[in-house]
């Protein structure tokens, strides 16, 4: 009987053929669309939308919304040229405001 990988094998193997692929600027375009996608889902907003209207209407619905950091933040997920490094900080930040 043949021994099956465990699931973190296979994202392992995942992470590690993007990283050699350099996949840097698609892993965080998806991490844009699905910050924009939960930020917007709770008001039905379209995360779509440009990013400056997008943040506009979101902050105009959510006040407590610091919508400087999150224009920061999509902008800097838009770069074309990241480093590793700045892709993981960029990651943890998404996951950061996620959880708020």
């Amino acid at each position: 009987e043949a021994a099956r990988r465990a699931p973190i094998e296979y994202i392992t193997a995942i992470a590690n053929l993007n990283r050699r692929a350099g996949h840097r600027r698609a892993v965080l375009q998806y991490h844009r669309r699905q910050l924009k996608r939960a930020l917007g889902k709770r008001y039905r907003l379209n995360p779509t939308l440009p990013d400056e209207e997008y943040v506009s209407r979101l902050a105009a619905l959510n006040p407590s919304l610091d919508s400087d950091a999150l224009r920061d933040l999509l902008a800097r997920l838009r770069q074309r040229e990241v480093s590793e490094s700045e892709m993981i900080q960029l990651t943890a930040e998404v996951a950061a405001l996620l959880k708020e």
